[in-house]
Formats: C-alpha cells, structure tokens, sequence
C-alpha cells in the first residue's frame, strides 16, 4: 500500500507543481527522503511507473511491487505506409503515461477529461 500512495502523490501533489528542472529535483529529492521505506530507481520519481506483478509458485502465491521506468513501456513505432496521417500515433514516454493512467481510472470506473 505504501508503493500505490507514494505514486498518488507523485501523480497528484508532484504532477500540479509547475515543471522546472530546480523544481522537479527539489520534489525529487523530498520524495525519496520521505519515502525513505520504499525502494526507488535512480531515475527521478517523475520517470517511473508502479509496476504490480502477481507471482505465483508451486509453494506459494505473492504480489511483488516495483517502480519501473517509462521507457519499458514505449513500444517501438513502426511506420506502415497505407496508414492514414491523423491515425498515425508515435508512441513516446508522455503518450505512454498519459495513456496508462487513463486506462487505471477506467477500469475503476472513474470519469476521465482529458484535454490537449
């Protein structure tokens, strides 16, 4: 539980902080200090996604929680030549994180606005 409220405060009190690299650092930093019984990467908090993996054996059954970077998420793009311009849709990091977190408030049945 510690690992899900430390992502909803990364994703709520973080996220409406506005984007600097002197700010970002400095949050950063406050995080992982205040968090210090939760095992981040190296990346900054900002990089990272929360990672929830059932694992299961012959003995036994448990949930392993891990932060994870962004990147391992972005599929590469692949250009197909008869695709039409406005349905072309280049995976990055920000189309990857806004992308996952709408699907987490969906199958929560939460309303999702999303503007751009």
């Amino acid at each position: 539980m510690r690992y899900c409220f430390a992502f909803a405060f990364i994703w709520s009190i973080c996220a409406s902080i506005e984007p600097s690299e002197k700010n970002t650092e400095r949050l950063d930093s406050y995080v992982k200090e205040n968090f210090d019984s939760i095992i981040f990467p190296q990346e900054s908090v900002y990089d990272v996604f929360l990672d929830i993996n059932k694992v299961t054996t012959a003995k036994s059954s448990h949930t392993e929680i891990t932060f994870k970077n962004w990147e391992e998420k972005v599929n590469t793009f692949q250009y197909v030549e008869n695709m039409a311009f406005f349905d072309i849709l280049i995976p990055t990091i920000d189309t990857v994180k806004c992308s996952m977190v709408i699907y987490w408030l969906l199958i929560q049945e939460k309303n999702v606005f999303l503007t751009g």
